[in-house]
């Protein structure tokens, strides 16, 4: 039988900080939602060791890159990878890091509370976060896979229509909640969130017109999006199952505001690389009739995952676990 606390914090009704009770749960739960790479017992390779006078992986735009390693760091707790003549090897860093997929490759992002380094005589070597949570049928969203993304404008989709196939989301797993207020007696949830940064790679094909520019084409696209805002408000209903009250929610509604982007559209008119420049060059200078256009996707995409998500764990869960009268 599954046990809650195996996943999340169990809050008290009562509680006067119930909303930090909340948050404490949604962190629990944050890092099984994690793929991508970790440290996990090795034959050989990797060992603990100092590097004052080594290098160590720092972030680049494609991923990562070597840089030297700081005779300082050795003072901290927490791994970072760094090379040495040898081999590579762990020394301590600033701060907690972690490898994550990125569209280059490998980036540093924070590395979760939950994920321990697993130490043996003989190393440590990277293997595969736990992806999801499979037995609650949870997903995970780091990366976010999208295999099909349709965006269409005006009539018969004659202004603007685009399809986004195999997209992958690089960062929405780095949210941070900056507020929360319950309401459970109409079981109503409203959420702040920040999302600080965020990898889109996938594939498109486009048939449209922003402002004056005309859109044709198909081919690889990236882009990126910073200083990103989520306000959200997600209801709740209790009904009925094996004689005891559940929870399921609704619906959600998102207002989602998007700070700085930048889109990369490969191959556009058929591979002419001057006029595909000179139209993501003016692309990116009007940014923001094209975040306009995609953000009403964005806030349902948004929406269907936190739903899913959401509903996938409370459906396991009786209203008494999740909130006790205690």
């Amino acid at each position: 039988m599954l046990s809650p606390a195996s996943y999340i914090e169990i809050c008290s009704r009562n509680d006067p900080n119930i909303e930090n009770c909340i948050i404490n749960s949604i962190e629990k739960v944050r890092p099984k939602l994690l793929t991508g790479l970790m440290l996990c017992p090795s034959p050989a390779g990797l060992v603990l060791c100092p590097c004052p006078a080594s290098l160590m992986l720092c972030p680049s735009p494609g991923g990562l890159m070597l840089c030297p390693c700081p005779a300082a760091i050795i003072l901290f707790l927490t791994i970072i990878l760094c090379l040495s003549p040898a081999s590579l090897m762990l020394c301590p860093s600033p701060g907690g890091l972690m490898l994550c997929p990125s569209p280059g490759g490998l980036m540093l992002c924070p590395c979760p509370a939950a994920i321990i380094l697993f130490l043996s005589p003989a190393g440590l070597m990277l293997c595969p976060c736990p992806a999801g949570i499979p037995e609650l049928d949870v997903p995970p969203i780091e990366p976010l896979v999208l295999k099909e993304v349709v965006v269409s404008r005006g009539a018969n989709a004659a202004i603007f229509r685009a399809v986004g196939s195999n997209v992958k989301v690089y960062g929405p797993a780095q949210f941070q909640i900056t507020g929360l207020k319950v309401d459970l007696k109409n079981m109503v949830f409203y959420i702040n969130l920040i999302l600080p940064e965020l990898y889109f790679d996938g594939d498109y094909d486009v048939n449209a017109r922003i402002l004056i520019l005309p859109l044709r084409g198909k081919g690889p696209i990236k882009a990126n999006a910073t200083d990103c805002s989520a306000d959200v408000v997600l209801r709740g209903q209790v009904y009925q199952k094996k004689g005891e009250d559940y929870l399921r929610f609704q619906s959600v509604e998102i207002d989602l505001k998007i700070g700085k982007f930048h889109v990369h559209l490969d191959n556009l008119f058929g591979g002419d690389k001057v006029l595909g420049e000179a139209t993501n060059a003016a692309l990116n200078e009007n940014r923001s009739e094209f975040i306009e256009t995609l953000r009403p996707i964005a806030e349902r995409t948004v929406g269907e995952v936190i739903l899913e998500i959401a509903n996938k764990i409370t459906n396991n869960f009786s209203l008494k676990e999740l909130f006790s009268d205690s």
